[in-house]
């Protein structure tokens, strides 16, 4: 445990300096700029998580919430896969307005 907390902390930090990076020289409307500072909010979710299982009254929810979460992620992998499968299906039977060269 003590392992992931290190790396969680670094990432957050080495992922805080990049935000600040790419907002001073790229402006904080920019495509990286912004998925920096979704990873770095992500970051600060999941250490909030960490740090509210040191309660023991949350630590019955923050359990509840992360195997929903994970569980939740397997569903839409497999929800994923379906529609794309879907699409392609589509794509094979639907006939295309171009002509044929």
């Amino acid at each position: 445990m003590k392992n992931t907390t290190f790396y969680l902390d670094l990432f957050h930090l080495t992922m805080g300096y990049t935000s600040l990076y790419y907002q001073i020289f790229y402006g904080p409307t920019h495509l990286a700029s912004e998925i920096v500072m979704v990873l770095v909010v992500l970051v600060c979710l999941v250490k909030t998580f960490m740090y509210m299982k040191v309660i023991e009254q949350y630590s019955v929810i923050v359990t509840m919430l992360t195997n929903v979460l994970l569980d939740l992620g397997v569903f839409l992998t497999f929800y994923m896969i379906l529609m794309l499968f879907l699409s392609q299906v589509f794509t094979i039977i639907v006939p295309s307005n171009q002509k044929n060269i």
